[in-house]
């Protein structure tokens, strides 16, 4: 079929973005998105659309502002339904929902503050347009075009099997798109924006979407950035949205409506937790965090994921596993280097400092703690009679890595003497409970923290073998202790009220408000040496789950939530550079890899 432009009088656009959050990372280049697009796509000369017949929608309120006129927009269009929308992508707890980001959305309760994408679907598949145009500028936005091996992507790739339907993305399934920092647009829009307002030279008089598609990806692959997805049925990749203004003799350079980027917020910068004062974890500065990824996608396992860890030396990354194995990857090129049989479930594991010794806490009838020697990859000597119970929750190495500390179901934490293999002493006071986790004082071997699923955090000197202080009192069970890096001024623990709490160590009292965002209970956290905080959680095995990165100092969090698992999230760890974050996945078998592509820059 021959390229073609829509009927102006029988078409509609819907433009929707959201530039302003209350909550999330404000999107200032949306606003210049919408307008320009509206610009190019109603130009006069080269527009195939009526300008009377494209509606704005910026910053809906509610879901029902976004809805509306899109359903209104459907209703009226029989020939063209173009819809777009720019914002913050968010993927809910049941693992086929993908939701459009509002001023008021939330990370944890988008099915009440955000527009749930089946709606949108609806809209479109319910229109009696021939041609239906749906343009997605967000997080996620590539698992709306076909990626049917994610449940989100089987869920709203519904979208695009109605006949004469084309569906444009910004990014590939599970990636994050991009704001390019002191960037007029984000970065896919832009270069959308330029293509139909410029033209292509020796172009074709329209510019059908499968020709600006191809482009678009290419260009987006020279400059580094997240590669589009496009997908369409029966001919409509040959529909046009613009004529093609560089091949036009007569038509004047297109004039960018929207004028260059002065004084606006650096939203996208966010700030980190690396500021003096109670923390004192050294100079100010500011993360630049772009499309975190997964690199490779997953490290898939025999079964479920009890915990991992990177050693904190070389670049190492250890797994251990409920069907009893244990597993080692070089981490340069990801390759399998060893894996052994322990003898038991796999339930927690630690590096000493040096990395030269793994500990290895198991799940049996009589738990026991292995030492294992990283570089030849033997035991030493025989495993240690741990004594709490079924589990060893718990595993910590003080920084000299002489002392180890063990914790499990038992109510008590042993203390162990690495070289003699002995026990040396123990805490005893969570009355009765289980402690899930604890930590030693990075620079105080005396400090240590405890865990408990009596609702208390701890804080103990280990020469007196005493509690120190008053405990830290939360709500619910509290599963993992963590200090901040550095002088060790903050404590984070997660809890199973669905928060992480932070402590201010010396004064004893929580810095309010705790940092929320996760669907259930918190199950682990951990800090990056320079300071940013990662948590994970608890899910049902069929919900999306993703870890969360933190600011600690502004208590907010930063940058997306990265999606990829499904069901619970058991551990967590930071590799020695801090540009990958593994976590472990229980219910999908996977150890997944994300890349934080973070770094300082000046104010």
């Amino acid at each position: 079929m021959p390229t073609r432009l829509p009927e102006p009088a029988s078409s509609r656009v819907v433009l929707i973005g959201t530039s302003s959050y209350k909550e999330l990372p404000n999107l200032p280049a949306v606003q210049r998105n919408l307008l320009a697009l509206n610009d190019v796509l109603t130009d006069a000369r080269t527009g195939g659309f009526a300008s009377e017949h494209c509606t704005i929608v910026e910053n809906p309120e509610n879901p029902s502002a976004a809805y509306d006129p899109l359903d209104e927009a459907a209703r009226a269009a029989t020939n063209t339904l173009l819809v777009y929308f720019a914002g913050h992508g968010l993927v809910g707890p049941e693992a086929d929902k993908l939701y459009l980001g509002l001023p008021g959305s939330t990370t944890d309760k988008p099915w009440i503050n955000a527009l749930d994408f089946d709606h949108v679907r609806m809209a479109m598949q319910n229109s009696m347009a021939s041609n239906r145009i749906l343009i997605l500028d967000c997080c996620f936005s590539g698992r709306a075009v076909g990626d049917f091996m994610t449940p989100v992507g089987s869920a709203v790739a519904a979208a695009t099997t109605v006949r004469g339907t084309v569906t444009l993305a910004s990014s590939q399934s599970g990636m994050v798109s991009l704001a390019p920092k002191a960037a007029k647009y984000t970065a896919f829009t832009g270069e959308l924006i330029r293509l139909l307002g410029s033209g292509i030279p020796d172009g074709p008089e329209m510019l059908p979407l499968d020709r600006i598609f191809g482009l678009l990806e290419h260009a987006m692959r020279e400059q580094g950035r997240p590669t589009p997805t496009m997908r369409s049925t029966d001919s409509a990749g040959n529909l046009a949205l613009t004529r093609n203004r560089a091949v036009d003799p007569t038509a004047p350079p297109w004039s960018d409506p929207v004028p260059a980027r002065t004084g606006l917020p650096r939203r996208k910068m966010l700030k980190a937790a690396i500021g003096a004062g109670v923390l004192g974890l050294g100079a100010w500065g500011t993360y630049e965090l772009t499309a975190c990824s997964t690199v490779p996608e997953s490290l898939p396992g025999p079964d479920r994921v009890e915990t991992l860890a990177f050693s904190p030396t070389e670049d190492v990354l250890v797994a251990g596993y409920n069907d009893r194995t244990l597993r080692m990857w070089e981490t340069r090129n990801w390759q399998e280097v060893a894996r052994f049989d322990t003898g038991a479930s796999v339930r927690s594991t630690a590096f000493s400092p040096d990395g030269r010794i793994l500990a290895i806490g198991s799940r049996e009838t009589v738990s026991k703690v292995l030492l294992w020697d990283v570089r030849t990859r033997q035991p030493i000597g025989a495993p240690l009679p741990a004594g709490h119970g079924e589990w060893v929750d718990g595993l910590a190495f003080d920084r000299r890595g002489t002392v180890l500390a063990t914790s499990g179901r038992d109510s008590v934490v042993h203390l162990w003497d690495v070289a003699g293999q002995r026990r040396i002493g123990s805490l005893i006071g969570h009355g009765g409970a289980a402690v899930y986790g604890v930590a030693f004082h990075p620079r105080d071997d005396n400090t240590i923290a405890t865990a408990g699923n009596d609702g208390t955090a701890r804080l103990w000197d280990a020469s007196s073998q005493r509690q120190v202080g008053d405990s830290l009192v939360h709500p619910a069970f509290v599963n993992d202790v963590a200090f901040s890096p550095g002088d060790g001024a903050l404590l984070a623990t997660a809890c199973w009220d669905a928060r992480v709490w932070l402590w201010d160590v010396s004064r004893r009292r929580p810095l309010d408000p705790p940092l929320k965002g996760h669907p259930l209970h918190v199950y682990r956290v951990a800090f990056r040496s320079d300071g940013l905080l990662a948590s994970v959680g608890y899910a049902n095995e069929s919900w999306a789950n993703r870890p969360l990165l933190w600011d600690v100092k502004t208590q907010s969090q930063v940058g997306e939530p990265l999606y990829g698992h499904v069901g619970t999230i058991n551990d967590l760890s930071f590799n020695r550079h801090g540009d990958v974050l593994a976590t472990a996945g229980w219910n999908d078998h996977a150890v997944r890899l994300w890349r934080l592509p973070a770094r300082f820059v000046d104010e």
